[in-house]
């Protein structure tokens, strides 16, 4: 989602890289053509391409189940990790691995039931996340009543769109900023 590098945490993760260097590695493996993947700490990366530093890398051989329980536990212990984001990260798993969501929901001790509202989310259209100014603060709650809302009723996504450019011309107009729980309540 847009805003992963960007936003309070990211600016704490970039001060404490400027001032005291990047600690923790990320974890990458080789690709087939001499490229790095990285399995974990893209923003790591990210913050010390801006800062114009060298990354301190560890490269693993890695299969692609390897990869995805790494990335899967980074994510996890990060504390401002999405619904949405987690959502299209197990629809990519599911996508890339060509298991049953059965399956795939055992291998990372998520219940199916939860896993498959995941893959639902994952469908969230970007349209609506776009006009967001913080979409990783939409939970999973006001992320699975809405797409119940768009699945049944074939004008929503419009809808929704109407009134959050009417949110944000009204706050324009008002000359105050945009309130990004507010818009999620739109």
């Amino acid at each position: 989602l847009r805003g992963r590098s960007e936003g309070r945490e990211f600016d704490e993760l970039l001060g404490d890289i400027e001032t005291n260097g990047q600690n923790d590695a990320i974890t990458v493996r080789r690709g087939g053509d001499g490229t790095f993947e990285v399995a974990a700490g893209r923003r790591r990366l990210e913050v010390c391409n801006r800062l114009q530093r060298p990354v301190l890398a560890r490269v693993r051989e890695l299969d692609d189940q390897a990869m995805l329980r790494i990335q899967f536990s980074e994510n996890e212990r990060r504390a401002d990790i999405s619904a949405l984001e987690r959502a299209r990260w197990f629809a990519e798993v599911r996508d890339r691995l060509k298991s049953t969501a059965k399956e795939i929901a055992a291998q990372f001790g998520v219940d199916p039931s939860t896993f498959s509202l995941y893959l639902r989310l994952a469908r969230f259209p970007d349209e609506i996340l776009e006009r967001l100014d913080e979409p990783q603060r939409l939970a999973v709650l006001p992320a699975r009543r809405i797409m119940e809302v768009i699945e049944n009723e074939p004008v929503a996504v419009q809808r929704i769109l109407d009134a959050l450019d009417d949110y944000r011309r009204s706050v324009t107009e008002a000359g105050s900023p945009a309130d990004p729980i507010a818009q999620i309540d739109v």
